[in-house]
């Protein structure tokens, strides 16, 4: 029991990390708080026009979903559980200790965790998201399209209905961090 509580503050902790805030200060560029979005995310990071600190950004958020879900794995946790508990990473990213519990969408650290879980499932995923903003260029529809079709990526190519059922907590974790932008891509905004 102390074992896994020990693990989960680190995973919030870990979560919890603002790469976007910190490579803005790095760089000596606008906290991403403050302009576009608002959200301290690897989108908004680009709107501010430096790349290199929206790939920097990106990288980061990934590498905080994929690090700590790879350990556990390695430490033969079981997958199911492994997924499960990742959402706290997630937590960690919405609500981020660091940033008054608030943070991102949690788009990039959840495709770390994918990538660590199964990489054909998070190769898929990537390709879905990339076609999406090839034609239509809205992050938000990206990210929304391809978490939508995730449970179904888990049960086509891993056959594990304990993972498509957590696939969809998943799905819902980032429809419900994009519902200001589900409204905006209603109204067409």
């Amino acid at each position: 029991m102390i074992t896994e509580i020990v693990i989960f503050i680190f995973l919030y902790i870990i979560g919890s990390i603002p790469f976007s805030v910190l490579i803005s200060k790095a760089l000596k560029l606008p906290d991403p708080r403050t302009f576009g979005s608002k959200n301290p995310g690897a989108t908004n990071m680009a709107r501010s026009g430096n790349m290199t600190a929206a790939a920097l950004t990106l990288s980061g958020d990934m590498l905080k979903g994929f690090l700590p879900t790879y350990v556990l794995l390695i430490l033969n946790f079981q997958i199911e559980y492994v997924y499960t508990v990742s959402f706290i990473v997630l937590f960690g990213h919405i609500f981020s200790i660091f940033l008054k519990f608030r943070g991102g969408k949690a788009v990039a650290t959840s495709l770390g965790i994918i990538l660590a879980l199964d990489l054909f499932v998070g190769i898929a995923l990537i390709i879905i998201w990339l076609s999406i903003y090839t034609f239509s260029r809205i992050s938000a529809l990206s990210a929304l399209t391809s978490f939508t079709v995730l449970p179904f990526l888990f049960h086509f190519l891993t056959g594990n209905m304990n993972l498509v059922v957590i696939a969809f907590l998943n799905t819902l974790i980032i429809l419900i961090t994009h519902s200001r932008n589900i409204r905006f891509l209603i109204s067409k905004k």
